[in-house]
């Protein structure tokens, strides 16, 4: 004897989609995901040179950064006077605020923390510069700059539109 329960769990078996494909249309790769493909690059300051530049971005790929820390302490009476960082092949720059964070054993400590949104593309290369007016011992500090890549072969990257307006 065939039951109503059965004759629906026959009807379900015939019209159900596979498993195996409502699976397949689960699985979705979000390429733009910044935690996808984190970046971090330290510029570590030893001397008294100004300008630091870090690893050309990958080819094919984007950087975006989005965050900037750090600190340097300079011999007093040091002042820190700016941070900036720069596209060496468009031209763009951002400057970051710094603050004063103290003295102490006759040194000036400084510290950046900024939150920024800046872009390079593949084969170009960003450069911290730091400027200082302080006694002629090296200061010391460190920086992290953080953010994302982007992989342009998978989605392709709109170029960035650089205006240098003077």
């Amino acid at each position: 004897m065939i039951t109503g329960a059965t004759v629906l769990a026959l009807i379900g078996m015939l019209t159900a989609k596979p498993v195996l494909a409502q699976i397949r249309a689960a699985l979705v790769a979000n390429v733009d995901e910044p935690g996808r493909t984190p970046y971090q690059g330290v510029v570590v300051v030893t001397t008294d040179t100004c300008c630091y530049s870090l690893a050309p971005v990958p080819s094919g790929r984007r950087l975006v950064i989005t965050n900037v820390t750090g600190s340097v302490n300079l011999d007093a009476p040091g002042f820190l006077t700016s941070v900036s960082l720069a596209n060496q092949q468009t031209g763009a720059q951002v400057s970051i605020a710094t603050t004063v964070t103290g003295a102490f054993a006759g040194q000036s400590s400084f510290s950046v923390s900024a939150p920024i949104q800046f872009v390079a593309d593949g084969s170009q290369t960003l450069q911290m510069s730091i400027s200082a007016l302080s006694a002629a011992t090296p200061s010391v500090g460190i920086f992290a700059l953080s953010g994302y890549l982007l992989d342009c072969g998978v989605a392709s990257c709109v170029p960035v539109v650089t205006e240098i307006v003077r």
